[in-house]
């Protein structure tokens, strides 16, 4: 009877334990990163998004920002907001290999059927050098 009994709260404790493991899986599983890069050598610059899905159709949360300008540009990631074009994610550019990180809790959404972009643009001087586009959702 002893051994059932303890077969028993061990099942119980293995399923306990079980159950509180899931909803953390589950909360990293919700976030997505989108991985950016642009040129290369002096002009190699990178980027990132981080974000998740919210309550409503086609919207998403943008959870944090990151670039990277290479040496010799500035780098900036934006979205293509409906009804306005490329609109910046990262309030300031990075520039002369520095990065900007930026933790926003920012709703960006569009309507049923536009697919949501974010890119990541660099300008060595005054000119549009590089990017990279990627779809997110």
């Amino acid at each position: 009877m002893r051994k059932s009994a303890l077969s028993a709260a061990v099942t119980v404790i293995a399923a306990t334990i079980a159950g509180a493991a899931a909803p953390a899986r589950a909360a990293t599983a919700e976030h997505s990163k989108i991985k950016l890069e642009a040129g290369a050598g002096n002009h190699l610059n990178t980027g990132s998004v981080i974000y998740k899905p919210v309550g409503a159709p086609n919207a998403l949360k943008i959870l944090t920002v990151r670039a990277t300008g290479a040496q010799d540009d500035c780098a900036w990631i934006e979205w293509n907001e409906p009804g306005f074009g490329w609109r910046r994610l990262t309030s300031e550019p990075s520039c002369g290999g520095t990065t900007v990180v930026e933790t926003t809790d920012r709703v960006i959404s569009a309507n049923d059927g536009y697919q949501i972009k974010v890119r990541l643009v660099a300008y060595h001087g005054s000119e549009l050098a590089h990017k990279d586009v990627e779809n997110l959702g």
